[in-house]
C-alpha cells in the first residue's frame, strides 16, 4: 500500500491541471442574502452579543498571550474583503514574534512557530476571537468565504461578499493541519494549491448560491460544536482524496455536510 505522500502525488500527476480560479471571472447566482441589509443586521447582532460575554476571556487570554511570550498580542495580516478592499484581520498571536514576517497561511500539525499557549488557543479556536472586531467594523461576516491574502490567486466571484469567519470549507479542512504531516514544504505547496484551495472555492461557491438566514445560523452552531468534536473534519489524506471524482467535484463533501 502506498503510503500518504506517494498516493498524494500520484493523484496529483493523474489529473489534468485545472485553469487558475482567478481567471474564471464566469458570473455565478449569488442568493440576495449574502449582500443584504439583514445579513449586516445579523452579524452585527451577534458581534455586539458576542463581545458582551466574552471581553472577559479576551482580557484573560490577551494577558496569558503577553505574560508568556515576547511581542504583541494581536497578529495582524493584510487580507482582501468585498470587492478586493484590503484590511487587517485581528488574531491573537499563536507564534513566536520572530517569526511573525514570515508568517505563512500553512500551517503543519507540531508547526515549531506556535507557542505553547498558540497551540492551546488554535486548538479551541480561540485566536479567532478577535475578529468578532472585524465583524463589527464590517470587514468580516459571520458566515462567508474565509479572506486570503493578496499575495493568494484570487476566485473573483468569492470577492463579491464580505469574507466570514467561519464557513462549509472552514468545517470540512478543521483539521487541516494534519493532512501536511510527513510531507515535504514542496509537497504541501502542490497538494494546498492543486488539491486544498480547488475543493474549499467549490464549497464557498455552493454556499453563495445557497445562503440564508438559516444556512448561516446553521454553519455557525456546527462551528461551535466542531471546535469539541471535530464533527465531519477532512482528517487524513486518504479521506481527502476520496472526496475528489475525475471531474474534480466534492457532492461526496457536500452531502456530508448537509447530513450532518
Amino acid at each position: 500500500m502506498k503510503n500518504g505522500a506517494g498516493v498524494v502525488k500520484s493523484h496529483i500527476k493523474g489529473q489534468k491541471r485545472r485553469p487558475s480560479q482567478s481567471r474564471n471571472r464566469t458570473g455565478i447566482p449569488i442568493n440576495h442574502w449574502c449582500n443584504s441589509f439583514w445579513k449586516r443586521a445579523f452579524d452585527l447582532f451577534w458581534a455586539v452579543l458576542l463581545l458582551a460575554i466574552s471581553w472577559p476571556a479576551l482580557v484573560v487570554i490577551g494577558l496569558l498571550i503577553k505574560a508568556t511570550a515576547s511581542g504583541p498580542i494581536l497578529f495582524r495580516q493584510v487580507r482582501l474583503g468585498k470587492d478586493g478592499s484590503r484590511f487587517e484581520i485581528f488574531k491573537f498571536r499563536t507564534m513566536e514574534h520572530k517569526h511573525d514576517h514570515q508568517h505563512s497561511h500553512i500551517t503543519v500539525f507540531g508547526d515549531p512557530r506556535i507557542t505553547k499557549i498558540g497551540g492551546v488557543l488554535r486548538k479551541w479556536k480561540l485566536d479567532e476571537l478577535p475578529q468578532l472586531l472585524n465583524v463589527l467594523r464590517g470587514d468580516m461576516s459571520f458566515v462567508g468565504p474565509r479572506p486570503r491574502v493578496p499575495q493568494q490567486e484570487q476566485d473573483f466571484e468569492l470577492l463579491r461578499v464580505r469574507p466570514g469567519v467561519t464557513s462549509m470549507a472552514t468545517l470540512a479542512f478543521r483539521k487541516e493541519e494534519s493532512l501536511f504531516e510527513g510531507l515535504s514544504v514542496d509537497q504541501i505547496k502542490e497538494i494546498y494549491t492543486t488539491t486544498i484551495v480547488p475543493l474549499k472555492v467549490q464549497l464557498d461557491r455552493s454556499y453563495l448560491e445557497k445562503a440564508t438566514i438559516f444556512s448561516d445560523l446553521d454553519l455557525m452552531f456546527r462551528t461551535v460544536i466542531s471546535v469539541s468534536e471535530y464533527s465531519r473534519a477532512v482528517s487524513t489524506r486518504d479521506e481527502l482524496l476520496s472526496m475528489i471524482d475525475t471531474s474534480g467535484r466534492i457532492e461526496n463533501l457536500e452531502l456530508a455536510l448537509e447530513g450532518d
